[in-house]
């Protein structure tokens, strides 16, 4: 089981990838001490707090999936309400 990201958000993601694989939404990406938000990120970050190692910016669902199996990463997540990807898919668009 990949703990870097909650599974019902996986499950989420992995059914918005499929319906909207080009939507992206906001995420929150903690890194691993001594990883660079450069070398491992898919987007250019809107916020960086080195502090805690944590990023933020927009990807899409199929890309926060593919970098929660990256090393480097810490933990995923989205940076908003769970329920409002459930809404987007509940919309059937």
């Amino acid at each position: 089981m990949n703990t870097r990201i909650d599974t019902e958000l996986a499950g989420l993601l992995e059914r918005l990838a499929r319906r909207h694989p080009a939507m992206q939404l906001p995420f929150i990406v903690t890194l691993v001490p001594g990883a660079r938000a450069a070398d491992v990120v898919p987007f250019k970050p809107t916020q960086v707090v080195e502090i805690i190692r944590m990023v933020a910016g927009p990807m899409t669902a199929r890309q926060a999936l593919d970098l929660a199996r990256n090393d480097q990463v810490e933990r995923i997540e989205h940076d908003g309400q769970a329920h409002a990807i459930e809404a987007l898919l509940a919309g059937g668009n």
